[in-house]
């Protein structure tokens, strides 16, 4: 939750989601008869989908693009705060 100026005033922690994705993980070996009526490049296409779409959310990525930028270019990130802008 966040107050009226934007600061984090609680946080409630779930761990109910880490177990259903686990639960899912684990259900699909129930299913795999299924599953191997899909063809392999589909599946390919999934995943490619899925990890080309988290890689803007990853710090790791941004920092990769750093290399590329001048420091004086860089962007507000947590991690640029502190950084000398030459």
């Amino acid at each position: 939750e966040k107050d009226k100026d934007g600061k984090v005033v609680a946080v409630q922690e779930t761990r109910l989601t880490m177990f259903l994705s686990h639960m899912m993980t684990g259900l699909s070996l129930l299913v795999l008869e299924i599953l191997q009526l899909l063809p392999m490049p589909v599946l390919y296409g999934v995943f490619l989908f899925m990890g080309l779409s988290a890689l803007p959310a990853m710090q790791f990525w941004h920092r990769i693009f750093l290399r590329f930028q001048q420091p004086s270019k860089y962007p507000d990130f947590v991690f640029t705060r502190y950084m000398e802008k030459k």
